[in-house]
């Protein structure tokens, strides 16, 4: 069992007692790490406006963003939906527990080359599908981040601002990473703030992410049960 706190100016350790009958320790602060806990979705634009040539570049982007990362249930979990006309996940959060299965599977997504570039609906499938939620593998304490990876051109860019600040209305922090020629000012509105804007060139991003996304972890052992308390 695991919670986040702010570090505390205690040296020795501290213990809770719950009305109900449960006794917790909290373990000296020095004992914590920082972690990057954070529940990622990755979306790839997999629209013809991309080319073969930036797809096999954004495919290689996204499986080594998710290998600079530690995995685990303390750390970061990852996901991913593909759109181009259409929008379909590739995979959910608790599919892969290794990052090497995810980026395998990554590299061995063909390249669709199907026209239209329709972001909104992969918004859309994020948000109706609830990929962020405990079913799909999200934690409550963990953050949630959603990476457009994206030419930034969108079909319909009224339809994807519209979508996009729902995700952001709900918490979600949303970086965008262009590839190829970009609208840099759809990146720009699709982003939680203009520092997470990135192209895929920029070697940045995954300090950014640790960096912003970063947690103190600490673990609580029960300790013993009492059957009164004065």
């Amino acid at each position: 069992m695991s919670y986040i706190r702010d570090m505390l100016p205690w040296s020795k350790l501290i213990c809770i007692f719950a009305v109900v009958g449960l006794s917790y320790c909290m373990p000296d602060p020095r004992s914590c790490k920082n972690s990057t806990m954070a529940d990622v979705v990755i979306l790839l634009d997999a629209s013809t406006s991309i080319g073969a040539n930036n797809w096999k570049t954004e495919i290689t982007f996204a499986a080594d963003l998710v290998k600079s990362f530690t995995l685990g249930s303390n750390d970061v979990r990852f996901a991913a939906v593909m759109f181009n006309k259409d929008s379909s996940k590739i995979f959910d959060l608790k599919s892969f527990s290794a990052a090497q299965d995810i980026a395998d599977t990554l590299e061995n997504i063909p390249y669709p080359n199907t026209v239209g570039t329709n972001t909104h609906l992969a918004l859309a499938q994020v948000r109706s599908q609830k990929l962020f939620s405990t079913m799909s593998g999200g934690r409550f304490i963990a953050k949630d981040v959603l990476v457009i990876l994206t030419d930034g051109r969108s079909k319909h860019p009224t339809l994807t601002q519209d979508e996009v600040e729902l995700l952001k209305a709900s918490g979600t922090n949303v970086i965008s990473v262009g590839i190829g020629q970009t609208d840099r000012n759809e990146l720009a509105r699709m982003a939680s703030k203009s520092e997470n804007v990135f192209t895929t060139a920029d070697l940045r991003l995954v300090d950014h992410i640790k960096k912003e996304f970063s947690t103190t972890i600490c673990d609580i052992q029960p300790l013993n049960q009492v059957s009164t308390l004065v």
